[in-house]
């Protein structure tokens, strides 16, 4: 917005009386902004809303007892949210107009979309708005419709194989373990089916898409009949060397993709590096899957091979039964970790050739990387206070066994948890200083913090249920995919201005965003949104590396 680097500025915030969310967001980042601009607040104006990671404003409650907070502090104008103008107001216990509420209190209430519009309303300024590219400027582009042609040909027919071989491996598998796993390879096959309906009728993005969802599900049924096989044979000891074997033949693909990666950083240019922290932010997440599939196994090891050490007939049915089990999630992120991998290597493979040589020193990118990480570790505090402690009081268990709770129910919230660790193990054996160290960090920081940014717009904003992920403010949601869809196209507009291109990550994902936004489910909405704020992030990314 500003064109000045995140690290640019440091601010100390203090606040008085009960703090219970994120939702001074936005009247914390516009008056940020204003300081750096050396304009003035208007005494008279205050507002309310999350910010999310594209600067667009976040649904928030309780705005009638914050407009009535406000006057008593003397405020007469109020900014709330898009999409937030019925709201509940606790004192009559129903929906209200804010905007008529506000009225009532001789007050002005104002909707806001977005950090332009929530500086304009605190200052009387404008500040210059790029006009978004058009539709066409954010198309994938020969190159990259070629590329991914290749990919999903590549993985259809890999996918066909393994479904064959997996086929014909559970014919001569006990009941009891086809049971588990053939489920999963049926829904493997659906989703395949779709990928080609959506490659046949030029989706590429979803196709793709789609591809990689029934990789991931065939990944985890072929892991779990392979070590459920030795578990209902009673070979115990089999099933955790096969496991150990596993892990290692993890490592050993690890460690090829980053060696890829610090090549394709060595090129020196933009798209090189951008597509650089792309593959890095895979590797991330592969590594920080596999962590976690290492620590649900290394605590359920020893009860595993108890159980397999029963000597009654009628005990060794239960402990087999209780083995299934107690594998099921681990194998899961095991398997979900090589095909991590897979995609990264994907990833590197385009954009490397974009843009002319990347200005930006290793010092400039830890820099920024730092910023990520702070703001992640915000996010997840906010996180841990909203919903791992109400799940804590209303399950009467300890916040460590809530945030257990949660992990199991919500991919991104495990993840979040675990981005930093695997950083840690990640970056020992780089060069302190290095260039290819920076852009870990950055993958790092990036990943941690669009995972608690992600977090915090579900549960605070959009009131999604923890156990069963449904959106509560579906209308919301719609609008929220909306103005991310303009900033993610303003976004570009800015990098295509200074660098003369709209980096392929930016569009790629962009694209995706798109087919997604537009499907049925709530997690694939909520997942396009998440993808909208990667595009504009990829798109920025690209202007401070040049």
């Amino acid at each position: 917005v500003t064109q000045n680097k995140l690290g640019d500025h440091e601010f100390i915030v203090k606040s008085g009386g009960f703090i219970d969310g994120p939702s001074a967001g936005m009247l914390m980042t516009a008056t940020m902004l204003a300081l750096i601009e050396g304009e003035k607040i208007r005494e008279d104006t205050t507002m309310t809303g999350t910010i999310n990671p594209d600067g667009t404003a976040g649904p928030v409650g309780g705005i009638p007892q914050k407009i009535e907070g406000a006057k008593a502090k003397g405020k007469k104008r109020f900014g709330f949210p898009i999409g937030s103008q019925r709201s509940l107001d606790i004192r009559q216990n129903k929906q209200v107009d804010v905007v008529a509420f506000a009225e009532q209190q001789g007050m002005e209430a104002q909707e806001i979309k977005n950090l332009y519009e929530a500086y304009t309303f605190l200052t009387g300024k404008k500040l210059d708005q790029p006009e978004p590219v058009r539709e066409s400027d954010m198309a994938l582009g020969e190159d990259l419709e070629a590329d991914l042609d290749a990919r999903m040909q590549r993985m259809q027919s890999k996918l066909m194989q393994r479904a064959a071989a997996f086929d014909a491996e559970q014919k001569r598998t006990p009941e009891q373990v086809t049971s588990l796993v053939v489920p999963l390879l049926n829904l493997s096959l659906e989703l395949l089916g779709k990928g080609k309906n959506e490659e046949k009728a030029g989706d590429r993005a979803l196709g793709y898409y789609r591809y990689r969802q029934a990789s991931a599900l065939l990944s985890v049924a072929t892991l779990q009949l392979r070590i459920y096989r030795f578990v209902v044979a009673g070979k115990i000891a089999e099933a955790l060397n096969a496991l150990r074997t596993e892990q290692q033949k993890f490592e050993r693909l690890l460690a090829a993709l980053v060696q890829d990666i610090e090549r394709a950083s060595s090129t020196g240019t933009i798209g090189g590096q951008v597509n650089a922290v792309n593959a890095l932010m895979s590797v991330q997440m592969a590594t920080t899957q596999m962590q976690i599939a290492q620590g649900y196994f290394n605590a359920i090891e020893p009860t595993i091979v108890k159980l397999g050490k029963a000597t009654t007939v009628e005990a060794q049915k239960q402990g087999v039964q209780q083995v299934l089990t107690l594998f099921a999630l681990p194998l899961r992120y095991y398997a979900l970790a090589e095909t991590q991998l897979e995609i990264g290597k994907d990833q590197l493979q385009t954009g490397l050739k974009e843009g002319k040589v990347s200005s930006s020193s290793a010092r400039v990118v830890s820099e920024l990387a730092s910023v990520y990480t702070s703001a992640a570790g915000a996010g997840l505090y906010n996180v841990d206070a909203l919903v791992v402690e109400q799940i804590a009081a209303s399950g009467r268990m300890s916040e460590e066994q809530a945030s257990d709770v949660l992990a199991q129910n919500d991919d991104a919230y495990a993840m979040a948890r675990g981005a930093t660790r695997s950083a840690k193990v990640l970056e020992m054996n780089l060069e302190r200083g290095s260039m290819e160290l920076a852009l870990m960090e950055l993958a790092s920081g990036v990943l941690a913090y669009s995972y608690a940014a992600e977090l915090v717009n579900k549960y605070y904003a959009l009131h999604v249920d923890s156990s069963t992920q449904k959106v509560s403010k579906p209308r919301v949601l719609i609008l929220q995919l909306e103005q991310a869809r303009v900033q993610a196209r303003q976004a570009a507009s800015l990098a295509r201005k200074k660098l003369g291109f709209v980096p392929s990550s930016a569009r790629f994902y962009y694209q995706m965003a798109n087919s997604l936004a537009a499907q049925p489910e709530d997690s694939d909405k909520l997942y396009g949104l998440s993808l909208y704020w990667m595009s504009s992030f990829w798109s920025e990314l690209a202007m401070a590396l040049g």
